[in-house]
């Protein structure tokens, strides 16, 4: 039987090339590597995608399908899921609702750093997971968790994911396994984590300057199991897991580094409320 040295040498070759099985990983682990640097590398990738173009096509539990369109000048992404869909900016989250005749949206603002109201979730780090993150990352990222009605639908945004990486990377509870593998032909890398407590109402964003919540925790914090794979764009690739009171399980099925024509467009004859302050 190989001895516990061999054994934590042979998890950190598995980080470096691609597997089939899953690698648990022990801290302190070797050749300095640990579990808070494979959370952090992870959730900064989610992070750095901000700066990113490109649409993805989900799979979601249930047979329904989902796409995230993200694009550049100005920054902005589209979340279409069924029965809605949401457009963040810097500026604003306008969130529709497409089953209803006519398609009603509202407009309202984005919540800025440190907003009242905003409750972050209790023990979530801050300024961790995405230490070379520019603010505007930070903010996209952030703002992320404001599309609760996405996150309802089975949607799991970028930011949910990057702040449960972070949170992992901290808990010395929390057990956590990688593996690699191919998803929609892109290479992701994978961890599943058990023993992770969050809150069921979703999780707090906290990285450099900007922290945002999702809506105020409706349960009482939990245990539960989570399955996040990244691609090395730092896309969400396939995740698993509670996100408030929803269960999710999405699957990225397709990848492009570019949007489809209309991609941010409201529907057409969509009933506009503007929410804002003196909108």
């Amino acid at each position: 039987m190989p001895s516990r040295s061999l054994r934590l040498i042979a998890v950190a070759a598995g980080l470096l090339v691609v597997t089939t099985g899953c690698s648990e990983i022990d801290e302190p682990a070797a050749a300095g590597l640990t579990r808070s640097d494979l959370m952090s590398d992870l959730a900064g990738q989610l992070a750095g995608s901000a700066g990113r173009t490109y649409e993805a096509t989900y799979q979601l539990a249930g047979g329904g399908s989902a796409t995230v369109s993200q694009a550049q000048e100005p920054a902005r992404t589209m979340y279409v899921y069924p029965a809605g869909q949401a457009l963040v900016t810097a500026e604003t989250v306008t969130e529709c609702r497409t089953r209803v005749r006519p398609v009603a949206c509202s407009i309202t603002v984005s919540a800025p750093a440190g907003v009242s109201g905003a409750p972050a979730v209790s023990g979530a780090p801050a300024a961790s997971g995405a230490p070379a993150a520019s603010a505007a990352a930070a903010q996209r990222a952030a703002q992320a968790q404001r599309v609760s009605s996405a996150e309802a639908a089975g949607l799991v945004t970028a930011g949910t994911v990057q702040l449960l990486l972070a949170r992992a990377g901290l808990e010395s509870d929390v057990q956590i396994a990688q593996h690699d593998t191919t998803i929609a032909g892109r290479h992701a890398t994978c961890v599943e984590l058990s023993g992770l407590e969050v809150t069921a109402a979703g999780v707090a964003q906290e990285a450099t300057s900007a922290a945002v919540a999702g809506s105020a925790p409706r349960n009482a914090a939990a245990v539960g199991e989570y399955e996040a794979c990244v691609t090395n764009e730092g896309v969400v690739g396939s995740f698993r897991g509670v996100v408030g009171d929803v269960e999710v399980d999405v699957a990225m099925t397709h990848y492009a580094e570019r949007v489809s024509v209309g991609a941010f467009d409201l529907p057409a004859g969509a009933a506009v409320t503007d929410r804002r302050p003196g909108g």
